[in-house]
């Protein structure tokens, strides 16, 4: 059975995304192409709320002129619809679960909730379907969301990839 692909959701738009964003796109367009497919337009959606700091640039695929912009939107300005029906759009913000701090007991200031954070709750009312792909950089968000996900999400298929690295180290998950 064919699947239709239409959100691809990357959380994270550090190191692995930066390298791993151009690829993603050019196996979309090539799978299109070989397939003839005159479907709708697939959207990569990017979420991240970090900042490029010249600290990046040693294993980010970012540059000096990117330096104190949002990393997802310097993606997604690099990127968008170099392929036609390939696009590439961001939210600016660090995606949380008000399901998991509500079931922890995971203390946030409200302020925090509205200038940095992004509900996923919220976010996966309005897309039908999605990968996801956690690329997050730090243990506490990837949990948050591999919880979320495997609790409350019933996918038909359930499509799911976890990476992640530090300069030295790395790990791949796969469902």
């Amino acid at each position: 059975r064919e699947v239709s692909v239409k959100k691809i959701v990357i959380v994270g738009a550090g190191g692995v995304t930066s390298w791993f964003l151009p690829q993603l796109i050019k196996i979309l367009y090539n799978y299109k192409v070989k397939r003839n497919l005159n479907t709708s337009a697939i959207e990569i959606i990017l979420m991240d709320a970090d900042l490029v700091s010249e600290r990046n640039l040693l294993r980010q695929n970012f540059i000096p002129e990117d330096i104190g912009r949002n990393k997802a939107e310097v993606l997604s300005e690099r990127y968008n619809e170099i392929y036609k029906d390939v696009k590439v759009s961001y939210i600016p913000k660090y995606m949380y679960s008000s399901d998991f701090v509500n079931h922890f007991n995971v203390e946030f200031s409200p302020a925090e909730f509205e200038e940095k954070y992004y509900d996923i709750d919220t976010f996966s009312k309005n897309y039908i379907n999605p990968i996801f792909i956690n690329l997050v950089d730090n243990e506490f968000s990837k949990h948050m969301l591999d919880w979320y996900l495997f609790r409350n999400f019933n996918f038909d298929p359930v499509a799911y990839f976890s990476t992640g690295c530090d300069l030295y180290n790395g790990n791949v998950f796969i469902n």
